[in-house]
């Protein structure tokens, strides 16, 4: 069986999430490609989805170990064969078109959720920032 699950693919359970939305029907691991995309999609939800500020060293050195496995996917898009590609493996194209587009957008992707992050935490943390240097002088105030 285990044989059969190589040869034709194991299929996996639902996945929604940041835009993702990849069937059972549409995740096929037995191309070593289309996994290792699925992992640099996994990377990156988790990285977004995490509850801190991300530093680019937090992230820098394993994004780029996706570097060859994008660029395998850019060439079949560029070639036009990534459709025909997707057919032939259950994949859904605006799937893979969504990572790819994410991995290389990756500095923005972080910018964006840093600044949602500092923006949440200024919210949250207002009233100890406002009193923070009350102790010092009263009358000494931070500014956004």
């Amino acid at each position: 069986m285990a044989f059969l699950d190589r040869l034709f693919g194991k299929r996996r359970s639902d996945i929604k999430s940041k835009g993702y939305v990849f069937s059972s029907n549409d995740v096929q691991s037995s191309n070593e490609n289309v996994a290792r995309l699925y992992q640099c999609r996994e990377f990156i939800l988790d990285l977004l989805q995490s509850d801190q500020y991300i530093a680019r060293s937090d992230y820098n050195r394993k994004i780029s170990e996706y570097t060859s496995d994008i660029s395998f996917f850019n060439v079949l898009k560029t070639s036009g064969m990534l459709k025909e590609f997707c057919e032939r493996n259950g994949i859904s194209y605006s799937e893979i078109e969504k990572v790819i587009d994410d991995y290389e957008n990756i500095q923005d992707l972080v910018d964006r959720h840093n600044d949602d992050y500092v923006n949440s935490k200024l919210v949250e943390q207002k009233d100890y920032l406002d009193s923070i240097l009350n102790a010092v002088d009263k009358s000494i105030l931070l500014d956004d």
